[in-house]
C-alpha cells in the first residue's frame, strides 16, 4: 500500500489541517496518515473525494457576497473543530428546510452537487457518501504500512513490529468507495424494509444476520462477496468484524470503551491494534450479549457471561461496567476456532516438541486419562480438543460442555461422537450438570471429553466417572500439578486413594516474551502410588528447560507403577 504521511500542528482536524494537504497533495493511488493529536487513515479514493469536496467549501465560505443562513454558519463553525464535526454537520444538510438568519441561499443545493455529481448514476445519498467518507482511526505509534500479511475479505490484515510490540491492523480494502456507498444504501434499505413487512424480528444475532444476507441478495440484488459485511454493517458490528471473523485471534480484549483493542494471535502472540471501539459499537455488541444471556446488564447486576454463534463466529463474552468496572465497560471475547489446531499444528507453533506429541500420542492410544491444567488462556482446550482428535474413529466418544462448546463436531471425520450441551452457570444447570455427568456410567462410553471442571461437584463426578473405569481427558484450571492433587483432597473432598485413577498431567502455561505472548507446554508428568493413604508422587516425563527454552525429556517412564531410568542417552 502507498502511503503519504502527514503531521498536523493543530489538536484537531481543522481546515487548517486540511490546508496542508490540499497545499502538498498526495500523489494519484496515494492512502494518507495524519497524524496529531490523533491519527487517522484515509484510502486513496476517500481522501480524493474528501479534498475536491473541501476545496468546493471553502471556495463557498471565502465568499465574502454569499448570504448568511443557518447552513452557512454551522458549516463555518465546524471548520473551527475536528473532521467527523464538519462530516457531522454535513450529514444534516440534505432534505432539511434551510432555516434562515437573515434570507436564503442555494448553499445547500452548491454543496450536496459538489459530492452528488460523482455518484448521481448510483442512486446514492447523501448521507451514505459522507458516511463511507470517515476515516479509520489510528493509535497513534509508527505504522509502516507495506504488503498485507493476509486478508480477511474485505479487510487486509498488515502486522508491524515495533520494538517489542507487534501491531496488528485490518484495513477495509476489499470494497472501494462506490460499493461502499451502495453498501450502506443498502442496509438502509433493509432497515426500512423490516419496519413495513417484518412483523415478529428474531432478536437472536444468528438469526438477523442471515434474515440480511438474504434480504439483501434476493430483494435487493447485493454482489454475494458483500452479503457478510452488509449484514454485520447493520447492526453496528462492521469494526469489530476482523477480530470477529479472523480464525487466528484466539482472544481479543478492550479495557474500556473508546479503546484500541489487543488480542491475543495464534502466530504473533499478543498484539496491539488498530480496532477502535466506539461507543456505539460498543453498544450494539452488549445489546446482543444482554439477549444470548437473556438477562439484564445494569449497576445491580454488573457482569455479564454470554455466547454468540453465528455462521462466521462463535464467541463467549464477558462484559463488566460500572460500578464494577471502575474505568468505563470492559470486555473480554474469547473466540472458539471452527478449524482446530491439531497436535501437528501445535508442533510446528511450538506449544509441544515432537518427543512430547509423540508421548502424547501413545498415551491416548492406551486409553490413558489426560489431566490438563493451567491458567486461563493458556490454550488448555486447544491441547484437549487436538489429543481428542488423535483417538481411534471407532472409539464411541462422548463430549460434555458448557454453553461455549469446547469441542467440535467430529461426526464429519468418520467418527463416532455424541455432544452433551450443559450449562453451569446456575443452580438448576448445575444440578443437570451433575445429573448428565453422573448418566454417563450407562452410556458405554469408550472415552469422554470432559470441557473443563468447573467445581467440587465436577470433581466429585469426574473421579466418580475414573473410579468406574470410564476414561476420560478433561481440563482444569491450576498453577502446578501438586497444587492441583492437595486442592482436590482438602478442598474437593476427594478421597486420596481416588488420586490413583490419573494417568498424564499436562502444564500449560502462557509468558510473555519480547512483547509478545506465548503459549507453551510447561510440565508433563505421571502419577506414581508408593502409599495408598498418601498423595501420589508426581513423576515428571517432560520438563521446561529455561535455559534452552525447550520442553526436554527427563528421561524416566512409567512401568507398573513405578519410576524406572531410561536407558536412552
Amino acid at each position: 500500500m502507498k502511503i503519504k504521511a502527514y503531521k498536523t500542528p493543530y489538536r484537531t482536524f481543522s481546515i487548517e489541517t486540511f490546508e496542508i494537504l490540499l497545499s502538498d497533495p498526495p500523489p494519484e493511488n496515494h492512502s494518507v496518515i495524519i497524524s496529531g493529536k490523533d491519527s487517522w487513515f484515509f484510502r486513496h479514493d476517500q481522501i480524493t473525494i474528501i479534498l475536491k469536496f473541501l476545496e468546493v467549501v471553502r471556495d463557498l465560505i471565502q465568499k465574502e457576497s454569499l448570504p448568511r443562513c443557518y447552513t452557512f454558519e454551522m458549516i463555518r463553525s465546524s471548520l473551527r473543530h475536528s473532521l467527523p464535526s464538519l462530516i457531522k454537520a454535513l450529514l444534516d444538510i440534505p432534505g432539511r428546510r434551510c432555516r434562515r438568519l437573515w434570507h436564503s441561499c442555494d448553499l445547500c443545493g452548491q454543496i450536496s452537487s459538489s459530492i452528488l455529481t460523482h455518484f448521481l448514476d448510483k442512486g446514492c445519498g447523501i448521507r451514505e457518501i459522507f458516511s463511507s467518507l470517515a476515516p479509520q482511526r489510528l493509535p497513534n505509534s509508527k505504522l509502516n504500512f507495506a504488503s498485507p500479511a493476509y486478508y480477511l475479505f474485505p479487510f487486509s490484515v498488515y502486522i508491524f513490529s515495533e520494538g517489542d510490540a507487534t501491531t496488528y491492523a485490518p484495513i477495509l480494502e476489499g470494497i472501494d468507495l462506490v460499493n461502499l456507498i451502495k453498501v450502506r444504501s443498502i442496509v438502509k434499505k433493509i432497515k426500512n424494509y423490516e419496519k413495513n413487512h417484518l412483523e415478529e424480528p428474531s432478536l437472536e444475532l444468528q438469526n438477523i444476520i442471515e434474515y440480511r444476507k438474504k434480504l439483501a441478495s434476493e430483494t435487493f440484488k447485493l454482489d454475494k462477496k458483500l452479503l457478510t459485511y452488509a449484514a454485520y454493517l447493520s447492526v453496528g458490528l462492521a469494526k469489530i468484524l476482523p477480530l470477529l471473523i479472523d480464525d487466528d485471534i484466539s482472544d481479543f480484549y478492550f479495557d474500556r470503551e473508546e479503546t484500541f483493542a489487543y488480542i491475543d494471535h495464534r502466530d504473533y502472540g499478543r498484539c496491539l491494534t488498530t480496532t477502535f471501539l466506539d461507543r456505539k459499537s460498543m453498544k450494539s455488541l452488549l445489546t446482543f450479549v444482554r439477549i444470548s444471556a437473556d438477562r439484564a446488564l445494569d449497576r445491580s447486576s454488573p457482569s455479564i457471561r454470554a455466547t454468540i454463534k453465528t455462521r462466521e463466529f462463535h464467541i463467549r463474552v464477558s462484559a463488566d461496567i460500572p460500578p464494577l468496572s471502575m474505568e468505563g465497560t470492559s470486555l473480554c471475547v474469547r473466540k472458539f476456532f471452527k478449524k482446530p489446531l491439531t497436535l501437528n499444528s501445535l508442533i510446528s507453533n511450538a506449544t509441544i516438541t515432537y518427543d512430547a506429541a509423540l508421548y502424547c500420542m501413545e498415551r491416548i492410544r492406551e486409553r490413558r486419562n489426560f489431566t490438563i491444567y493451567g491458567e486461563s488462556g493458556s490454550g488448555k482446550t486447544t491441547l484437549a480438543v487436538a489429543l481428542d482428535l488423535l483417538t481411534p474413529k471407532a472409539w464411541r466418544k462422548i463430549s460434555i460442555e458448557t454453553e461455549i462448546l469446547e469441542n467440535i463436531s467430529q461426526l464429519k471425520f468418520g467418527s463416532h461422537q455424541v455432544r452433551l450441551l450443559v450449562g453451569a452457570s446456575s443452580a438448576d444447570e448445575r444440578d443437570s450438570r451433575i445429573s448428565v455427568l453422573n448418566s454417563l456410567l450407562q452410556k458405554s462410553p469408550d472415552y469422554v471429553f470432559f470441557g473443563e471442571v468447573l467445581s467440587k461437584e465436577d470433581s466429585l463426578a469426574l473421579f466418580q466417572l475414573l473410579s468406574a473405569g470410564i476414561k476420560c481427558i478433561h481440563t482444569i484450571h491450576a498453577d502446578s500439578a501438586e497444587s492441583l492433587l492437595l486442592r482436590w483432597v482438602y478442598q474437593h473432598q476427594i478421597p486420596v486413594q481416588l488420586l490413583g485413577e490419573l494417568n498424564v498431567l499436562i502444564h500449560m502455561r502462557k509468558f510473555v516474551k519480547g512483547g509478545r505472548l506465548f503459549r507453551r507446554i510447561n510440565r508433563i508428568s505421571e502419577v506414581s502410588i508408593s502409599d495408598p493413604n498418601d498423595l501420589p508422587k508426581v513423576v515428571d516425563i517432560f520438563l521446561w528447560d529455561e535455559a534452552s527454552e525447550r520442553l526436554l525429556p527427563v528421561f524416566k517412564k512409567i512401568c507398573g507403577g513405578r519410576a524406572l531410568e531410561d536407558e536412552s542417552p
